[in-house]
Parts: C-alpha cells; structure tokens; sequence
C-alpha cells in the first residue's frame, strides 16, 4: 500500500509544484552546462610546432609543408619537427619544445594556455576523471546530510559554494589550481540535483510525478544549446566562457524565494507545527482552503503514525530491504549513462545539424508521449521498452558505423537519442519513487554517482584504447543497455503497483461515496399511521386458492 502522502496532498496540486519544477530544472541545469563546458575549455584543436623568429614571415601551410613531417595517414604531426626545418628529407626529426595552435573552434582555452598536448595530453584526460570523480565522496556524505536537516538546507548551503567556486574558475593562473576549483564546481552542482528531485517528489501524487520530471528533463536541456552556441560563437577564451556561464548560475539565486522544505519529511521528523505552516502556504498558493488543508494533514498524521515512525527511519539505503535494490540500480545506471553521456549528450557520434534537431525533437514527443503510457500500461514497460530500443539501435549503428554507411547513420541517430531519452528519463522517476521518502535524497545522489562513473567510463576507455574504433564503443555500449534491460525485468515495480491500485480505486467508489449512494435510496417513513383498507371476502380467498394451487 502506498503512503497517503503519495496519491493525496493536503495542499492540493497547481502553482506550488510548477515552482518547484522550476527550482529543479534551474538545479538539473546547471549541472548539466558546467559539465559540458569542459569540452570546450578542454578541447584540444589542431596544433603543430612552433615557427622559429627566422621562418615567421612564412604562412602556416607553407611551415607545414616545409618542416612538419607526415605520418602514415597522411596528417602532419602534432608533436615532432625536422632539425633544422629547411633540411627536407634529410634533417632528423625531433619532439617539439613549443606548439602554435588554431583557435579557430574552441578559442583559447586550458589546452593552449599551458601546452596540453603531445606528451602532456594526458592531464587533459585527467583533469576530466578529477571533476568526474570530485562528487562521489560527496554526494555520499552530503545526501545523508539532505535526509537528516532537510532538502531546503542543504540546496542553501550548496548555492553559494556553486556561484563562488563557478566565478573563480576563470581566475586560475596554473592548471593544479584550475583542477581543484573545477572539483569543487563539480562536487557543489552534483549536490544541487539529489535534494531538487526529491523535494519535487515529496510534493507530487504518483500520477503527476512522471509528468513533472518529463518537464524538468527537458526544459532543463534547453539552455545547453543556447549556452554553448554563445561561448563557441565568443571564441575569446575559456575565461570569457566561465563569465558566459555564470548567466544561469546565478538563476540559483531564485531558489532562495521558491523553496520550501518538504511537508512530508516535516512530519516524519517530527515537526508538525513547521510542516502545517508550509502545508498552509502551498495551499493558499494552489487555491485550496485552510478547512481541507487542516483535514488532509491531519489524515497524514494519523496514516504516518498507523505505519510507525521507526519504520520510516530505519530504511535506508544499506538495510536488508533496499540493499539489493541499491546494487543493482547503480549497477542499471552506469551501464545506461556509459552510452547516454557518450552518445546522446557528449554527441560522440558526429552527425550534421539536422539528425542532431530531429533527434532533440523526438525525444520531446517521445518523452511526452510516454507520460498517458505509463498511466495505463505501466512504468516498468516504458523503460524497458525504451531501453530495447536504445540497445537495438546503438548496434545497429555499431554495424553501419563498421561498415561505413554514413548515410544510414543519420536517421539510426534521431531514434537512437530519443530511445535513450526516454529512458533516462523514466528510469530516474523509477529510481525516485521506488524507496521510502526518508531515503530518496540518498537513492538520488547513489544515481547521480553512479551516472558520473559511468560517464567517467564512457570518456577514458575510448582514449586509453585509441586503436579501437566507434563502432567497438557503440557495440559494447549497445550490450551494456541489454543488460540494463535484464536489471529492469528484475527490479522491483512498487510504483507500478501503487498506479494501478490508483487507477482502479478512482473507478471503484469509496466507502463514503457507497453510503452516500444507500442513504439516497432510502425512502423517509410518514409521520402519522397507515390507514388500511378493510379487507373484502374476495382478498381472503386468494391465499386459501394459492395454497391449495
């Protein structure tokens, strides 16, 4: 049986939950932008050695073709030059001392600033696994945090350490320095998602949960584009990038006016005069009245007390109930983010601006369309069958990738990225939903973790592997996802159950509808006594004829 909190709210549904989407999809963001502007500040262009002062006045293809040598695919080198460079044929090639760069895609950025390439290319690839690892110690500890104090505090606490860290990352004068506050960034933005979701599903019904996360994953999408247009069309520099990003950072500032601690997590802590006073000014927001407000709550009081408190309390993530679940819903969202990330946000399969718009649209169709499919057929179908058809297309790209057909490329990708939306996306409203509200900040920050890692995983082993081609990592991306749905047919769907028990409790009539209906058909008895006929010889005879009948 679900919690009266998850299919009934005291303060009704309307204004107040739309702000807290806002909240989560500022929150969601942020997260997702300071993650992506690493490809830009860390992109490395094309390079090659630098001109001596004696050789400046010659242009850069008249350098190369004069004292770059060719490797055997025909590409100059990056990290060698010929001594002396006139020397043709015959000079010695040695390692390059200083390098020139084209700034024609990324701009000046950390590659160029300090000589990231050649044989320093790899803290590139390094300086990406710290800001991918910066936030798994904290996000453990940081979330337990969030299920002691609250979701409200922590976001509080979290927003200055994003604004002040984001803004320092364009002050950095050595690369050690630039690692450590990027860690930061990345430890604080991680922090804002687990408590932003969970605040949002502590304020929803079941039925309007999916809704919710569906428009805050994508509208939480849309500024990425926008942003990333802006610093690719700047090309000032990866300083000038960290001032562009600071625009919807400080949007996190607006939480300060929108959130509000969750009710529920009040309640089951113990606070009820804190959590009607919230529950009060949600429901003045939503047009609900005091009267019906006071009576839900106390409903829920009475629901949570009937349960037991203790039982609340002692579920978390680590106990016999939820251990195995745990496992393997990390497990099921490193495998999922190990191609999501690396082919559907990290674009690691290039493709023209048209594949790429189609596939951004579908997946909002995709996605919206899901929402009525969930209510009727159930949520553990949508993920499965989205996660089918992720794995299904990322090998069938796999097979077109390996045998060159670009052409079959451009339309596997739009289904590809829509498939693989839509099952992020409902899987994190599984994942959410699936554990007590005591542990939902934990169970999120345990995903977000877990996603980071497979992220991690998706970035480095294609560069320690370089021999290796796309169609390997589409190919084993691909029999990751078949796994996942392997892990989805084994999870528990304890939300599927509380829908269709919703479901079919709002067709069957309540125990109050039902004597409402049998008072209506009963019939007011008169006042004054019944007058009877007298009864005649004819009616007499009837019942001694019936009888002898």
């Amino acid at each position: 049986m679900p919690w009266l909190c998850e299919t009934q709210l005291p303060f009704g549904d309307g204004m107040f939950q739309l702000t807290i989407v806002l909240s989560a999809t500022i929150a969601m963001a942020n997260y997702l932008l300071h993650g992506q502007i690493f490809l830009l500040t860390a992109g490395v262009m094309d390079h090659w050695c630098r001109r001596p002062d004696s050789f400046a006045n010659l242009s850069v293809d008249e350098w190369k073709q004069l004292a770059i040598p060719v490797d055997k695919n025909g590409e100059y080198s990056h990290c060698t030059i010929r001594d002396p460079p006139d020397g043709g044929a015959e000079a010695r090639v040695v390692r390059c001392s200083s390098w020139e760069y084209d700034y024609t895609r990324y701009g000046n950025n950390i590659v160029s600033a300090w000589d990231l390439v050649c044989d320093r290319l790899w803290l590139v690839d390094f300086a990406r696994f710290v800001y991918s690892a910066a936030c798994v110690i904290p996000l453990a500890a940081y979330a337990s945090f969030a299920d002691s104090v609250g979701r409200r505090m922590v976001l509080f606490i979290t927003i200055p350490v994003v604004l002040i860290s984001a803004l320092a990352s364009a002050m950095p004068n050595d690369l050690q320095f630039f690692m450590i506050v990027r860690a930061v960034v990345s430890a604080s933005t991680s922090l804002l998602v687990p408590p932003s979701i969970t605040l949002l599903a502590d304020v929803s019904t079941i039925d309007k949960f999916p809704a919710y996360v569906v428009a805050v994953c994508l509208l939480s999408f849309i500024p990425m584009p926008v942003t990333m247009l802006a610093a690719h069309l700047g090309k000032t520099g990866w300083v000038a990038v960290q001032f562009i990003l600071m625009m919807p950072t400080c949007l996190l500032m607006l939480l300060y006016y929108f959130v509000v601690e969750s009710p529920i997590w009040l309640l089951a802590t113990g606070r009820v005069k804190e959590a009607e006073r919230v529950a009060l000014r949600a429901a003045k927001t939503n047009n609900v009245s005091v009267e019906v407000c006071r009576v839900l709550m106390a409903r829920q009081i009475a629901d949570l007390r009937t349960r037991g408190l203790h039982t609340v309390e002692s579920s978390g993530l680590c106990s016999g109930r939820l251990r195995a679940r745990t496992v393997l819903m990390c497990c099921m969202a490193t495998a999922l983010c190990f191609g999501f990330d690396t082919f559907v946000t990290n674009d690691g399969l290039p493709t023209g601006d048209v594949p790429a718009c189609l596939g951004f649209a579908l997946s909002v169709v995709a996605c919206v369309a899901t929402i009525p499919f969930v209510k009727h057929f159930g949520l553990k179908n949508a993920v499965v069958g989205s996660a089918l058809g992720f794995a299904v297309t990322l090998t069938a790209l796999a097979g077109t990738t390996y045998g060159g057909w670009q052409m079959l490329n451009e339309y596997l990708v739009v289904p590809m990225r829509a498939a693989g939306s839509v099952c992020f996306t409902f899987f994190l409203i599984m994942i959410i939903k699936s554990v007590p509200f005591s542990t939902r900040c934990r169970e999120a920050a345990a995903m977000v973790a877990s996603s980071r890692f497979g992220d991690t995983l998706g970035q480095l082993i294609p560069r320690l592997f370089t021999k290796q081609n796309t169609a390997m990592w589409l190919a084993i991306s691909g029999a990751l996802m078949s796994l996942f749905v392997i892990g989805a047919e084994l999870f528990p769907w304890d939300f599927d159950y509380w829908m269709r028990q919703r479901e079919s409790s709002s067709h069957r009539p309540s125990c109050e509808g039902s004597k409402r209906a049998m008072r209506e058909t009963l019939v007011r008895l008169p006042k004054e006594p019944v007058q009877h006929r007298p009864i005649k010889a004819k009616d007499r005879g009837a019942p001694r004829l019936s009888t002898t009948q």
